[in-house]
């Protein structure tokens, strides 16, 4: 396998998402990885390295109620992904499998608005309350990928 490919591809998907916009890439639910330029070869490639995310299989494993609500969570931005790589940008990732599918979560502490930083509430919160958690899928290993024919297309 060339390896280069998968840098290429991988690039394309960055610029279908994000369009170059560090700030884009960042608000996104969707991320994936950065071949580092002049770290790519036809047998080599290095590429960001996502911490701390977990294959999505793990959590489909939970069946409690929270469990649940997060996977209804994790399905949105999953399915408009996917629809989006087929009929927006016509270029699919064509190695969805649960492996190459992680979740990243992070705990964030949300920015006051603009009128709340001017009239800062009496009431104190505990830290907890006021972090969020951040879900972000992760794709990997984007060697296959494909575009649809103009005659697929119009089938769709």
């Amino acid at each position: 396998a060339d390896l280069t490919n998968e840098s290429q591809n991988l690039r394309r998907f960055r610029q279908n998402f994000y369009k170059d916009d560090p700030s884009e890439e960042e608000l996104s639910a969707i991320f994936f990885p950065q071949p580092l330029k002049g770290w790519c070869s036809p047998k080599v490639i290095v590429e960001d390295y996502v911490e701390d995310a977990q294959p999505i299989a793990s959590f489909l494993k939970d069946s409690t109620e929270d469990g649940l609500d997060l996977r209804r969570e994790l399905a949105g931005p999953l399915l408009r992904a996917f629809l989006k790589m087929v009929f927006i940008d016509n270029f699919i990732h064509g190695d969805l499998h649960p492996g190459n599918v992680m979740v990243k979560t992070e705990e964030i502490t949300p920015q006051p608005g603009f009128f709340a930083s001017l009239f800062p509430s009496s009431v104190t919160q505990n830290e907890e309350s006021q972090t969020k958690k951040k879900h972000t899928i992760v794709f990997l290993d984007a060697g296959i990928a494909n575009s649809l024919s103009r005659n697929d297309l119009r089938n769709l």
